[in-house]
Parts: structure tokens; C-alpha cells; sequence
């Protein structure tokens, strides 16, 4: 209504001096007076402005004109159905997928006394078909978008990723950390799953990856009836804050002479410290890296003592490369910079809500020094988690993963558990018993980024085989 009005506006005023602007067919010059011209603008941006606001049709959550139209399909109108859902909005589309969209879900922040509060937590959800299985995906961390992921494609599947509460999107206002563990989590994603389940009726795997892969287990351990198979990749299972299966690890990986080579950098970079440590302050001051526990140089030595882990968890780097003859403070200093070694100690990460649980409930690893000169380090009784918060008083509860270890070796069917056997975290992964239907899979050179994709044709095989009659599919 709105638009119609300036329109009428616009035709009745210039009607109105028609024949001052116009005689014959020759325009007077000097008759268009600026105070027309003016009218003219702003009639034109009126216009803009008000057809922007006349398109009701759009994402929410924009503030631009340039928003894009999303079809309120079938599903979409299922979604807003359930009470919990207290948000819908279109996500990108991953190929493959008829819809992506992204959901906020109301949650109780204590399941046992919803008075407590409520936080959301985001979910998005990819859609394909409603005749298809579902890969429930339930993170470890944050989840910035939604991605699909293999087993996705290996059973031509919808797709559901929860990310972890506590963290990003999916945080209370008020953080009580108590609140942050096991068993809140998995009452989270069942709740989540409960309230799909009308709409995806066929069979669902659910999946994650490292701390994902924790959640997962957790998860399948608490409510061993939501789903119909599990696949657990690259996930631990700690049996105390700091456990030794991971130092013995650090001891036997790979080749002495790879062994060797990271420890003489690791001495090399300590020995030239004094020259590296400028450089390494710009790098964090452009990362925008924050030490409050203490300064550049106990975050450089820091950085150095977790590099081996970096190494062997990803493989990303050549110690080849390495000019283990120079003092060059730059050349020194790369190795650290291809990493992310140094973020992992920044106050972003140390007190952030996963490092918390690591040393309250789903444990870590310890000091991985073994006789190195540095100088600014905690003592090892405060290692690994001298400051969450600056809490260096947090106690570990070795139960819930106790629990889970007992829970898997006795009733732990139709999981797949996929590892490399150069991860640091494979140290400490799941072995099945052979009372359970389960199998385990490790790559010869694979870490951490391993997945199905990456094993042996045969072990390959297996596992798809395996997954697919678990679910009825072949």
C-alpha cells in the first residue's frame, strides 16, 4: 500500500506541472527548477525502500535488500510444527540435498530441573528423502555450517549435525559449567532425536569425529536405543586427566630417525629463543592470540612442547623441511606457524568449554617435556590444565568414562570404530571385546583426519558392507 501511495504521489505532482515542463515537444531549459529534481531522487529511493520492505517472503535474519526467496516446503512446515523448535531458517545447500536447513532447539540447560533455564541449540538439518536413513551427526565442538560428510554419501542419507552445547550458538547466558558434562549432553541429543524421529522414520546412524566420536559413544552408552549403528572415528577414550597410554605413544611412533629429528628442532628452536621470541610475539599479536596466564615466552615454550603431538596427529608437516643446522630465528619459527600448535595454548582454547571437560570428565594428556631446557613451564603437577578460567583447582571425575568403558566391552553392539595408527588419540581408542558385535579398523599410516575413505580397499569393504546390512540396507 505503501508503494502505490509514492507512485500515485509521483504522477499526480508532475501532472500537475505538465505544462510548465513541456510545450509541443521541446522542454524549456531553466523550468526543470532543482526543487524537481530533488523530488525526483528522493521519489526514487522512497521507491527502493519501500518495495524492500514490502517482500515478505525472505530470510529473517537478514538485513540487506539482497535476501533470498526459500521455499516453506513440506518438511519446512513439519519443522515449525515441533514446539521446540523455536527457530527456522535456510541454510546453504550442500549438493545432494533438497533442502538445508537451520534449526534452534530449546533445551533445558539442567534435564532434571528444567527451572533451571533454557538455552538453544543450533541443529542443522539436510534434507534428501523421507524414505532414506538418517546420519545423526553429534559434534564435539562448534559447527559453523553444514557439511556433508561421508557416510552421508555412502548410504545416500539425510543429514542431522547437533553441535555440542555450551559451545558458539548453543550456549546459555548464564554459564554454569556443572552443567557441561556427559550426561546433560546426551540427554540433549536425545531429546533432539526424540522430536526428528516423527519425521525420519527409517533407520539412523549416528556418527562423530575425535571429541565428536566421545559424544558419540557417551551418547549410544546413555541411550542405547535411539539409534541403529554408530560409527565412531578417531575417538578416545581417556581412562584418567592425564593418560600415560598417550606418553609411552610418543615413545615407539613412526622411526627413531623421525623421533630424533623432532626432538633436535624442538632444542634447536629452545636454544634460539631470545632470537625467535619477537618474531613469534607479532605472529600471536596478528592472530590475535591472548596469553593471560602468562607471557609470549611460556606461550612459546608451550607451543614447542605441544609441537610433536601437531606432528603426528595431522601429518601436515615435513621435517625434512626443517634446516636443522641454522639459527635462522625465521626458518626456526616456520614450523611453529604451519601448526597450530600455539593455539591450542592461547586463552581462546584454554578456557574454553572443551578443555573444561577434558579435565573434569573426559580427560587428556600429560607432560610431554622429557628433559627439555625450558624455563617458564607450570610444574608437571599443574600440567596438563594449569588454567581453565584460572581454575587450577578443577577435579577429574574418572567415572563417566569408566562407565562407558565397562558399557562398550559388555554391551556395545554394531558400532564401527575407525583409527589411525600414527593419531596420538588412537593411543587411547576403543578396543572391542569379543562379547559385542563390533568391529575396529586402523590405518597403517593414517592420523587423525582418517575415515572410511582412507582404509585398505578390503577393510573398506567391510566396513560399507557391515554398516549397510546393520541397517537393513543390502
Amino acid at each position: 500500500m505503501i508503494l502505490v501511495y509514492f507512485i500515485t504521489l509521483f504522477f499526480a505532482y508532475f501532472s500537475k506541472k505538465r505544462k510548465i515542463l513541456i510545450r509541443g515537444e521541446k522542454i524549456i531549459p531553466g523550468e526543470i527548477s532543482l526543487r524537481r529534481y530533488i523530488f525526483l531522487i528522493v521519489f526514487l529511493l522512497l521507491i527502493l525502500l519501500t518495495s524492500c520492505s514490502q517482500l515478505n517472503l525472505f530470510q529473517k535474519d537478514t538485513n540487506s535488500c539482497q535476501r533470498k526467496p526459500f521455499r516453506k516446503t513440506k518438511i519446512y512446515h513439519q519443522l515449525k510444527d515441533i514446539p521446540n523448535i523455536v527457530k527456522i531458517k535456510p541454510a546453504e545447500t550442500d549438493s545432494g540435498f533438497k533442502d538445508v536447513w537451520e534449526l534452534h532447539f530449546k533445551q533445558p540447560i539442567d534435564h532434571n530441573n528444567p527451572a533451571m533455564g533454557h538455552f538453544t541449540q543450533q541443529v542443522f538439518l539436510g534434507h534428501k528423502d523421507y524414505s532414506k536413513p538418517v546420519v545423526y551427526v553429534t559434534a564435539g565442538y562448534s559447527v559453523s555450517k553444514f557439511k556433508a560428510g561421508e557416510l552421508a554419501d555412502i548410504l545416500d542419507a539425510n543429514q542431522i549435525i547437533v553441535e555440542h552445547r555450551y559451545f558458539e550458538d548453543s550456549k546459555p547466558d548464564s554459564m554454569v559449567w556443572k552443567y557441561m558434562n556427559t550426561r546433560q549432553a546426551a540427554a540433549d541429543h536425545h531429546k533432539i532425536l526424540t522430536a526428528l524421529k516423527n519425521i525420519y522414520q527409517d533407520k539412523w546412524v549416528n556418527t562423530g569425529i575425535s571429541k565428536g566420536g566421545q559424544t558419540t559413544l557417551l551418547f549410544k552408552s546413555y541411550y542405547p536405543e535411539d539409534v541403529d549403528a554408530t560409527v565412531a572415528y578417531v575417538a578416545p577414550l581417556n581412562h584418567s586427566q592425564e593418560d600415560p597410554r598417550i606418553i609411552k605413544f610418543f615413545n615407539q611412533v613412526g622411526t627413531a630417525k623421525e623421533r630424533k629429528k623432532l626432538r633436535q628442532y624442538q632444542i634447536l628452536a629452545l636454544q634460539n629463543k631470545d632470537a625467535i621470541l619477537p618474531r613469534f610475539k607479532w605472529y600471536c599479536k596478528g592472530k590475535n592470540y591472548q596469553f593471560s596466564y602468562g607471557n609470549y615466552m611460556k606461550a612459546f615454550e608451550y607451543s614447542i612442547l605441544e609441537f610433536p603431538f601437531i606432528y603426528w596427529q595431522w601429518s601436515g608437516l615435513e621435517l625434512d623441511s626443517i634446516n636443522l643446522n641454522t639459527d635462522n630465528p625465521d626458518s626456526l619459527l616456520e614450523p611453529l606457524t604451519k601448526s597450530s600448535a600455539t593455539h591450542w595454548y592461547t586463552d581462546k582454547s584454554l578456557k574454553g568449554p572443551s578443555m573444561y571437560q577434558f579435565a573434569t570428565q573426559l580427560g587428556y594428556y600429560g607432560e610431554l617435556d622429557d628433559g627439555l631446557p625450558f624455563d617458564t613451564l607450570f610444574s608437571s603437577c599443574d600440567y596438563s590444565y594449569p588454567f581453565f578460567a584460572g581454575d587450577t583447582s578443577l577435579k577429574f571425575n574418572p567415572k563417566p568414562m569408566q562407565r562407558l568403558d565397562s558399557w562398550l566391552k559388555e554391551n556395545g553392539d554394531y558400532i564401527i570404530y575407525i583409527y589411525g595408527r600414527e593419531d596420538p588419540w588412537g593411543a587411547t581408542g576403543v578396543e572391542p571385546s569379543d562379547k559385542v558385535n563390533a568391529i575396529k579398523k586402523v590405518l597403517k599410516d593414517g592420523d587423525h583426519s582418517t575415515r572410511i575413505k582412507d582404509l585398505q580397499e578390503e577393510d573398506r569393504k567391510e566396513v560399507i558392507s557391515t554398516l549397510k546390512k546393520w541397517l537393513e540396507l543390502e
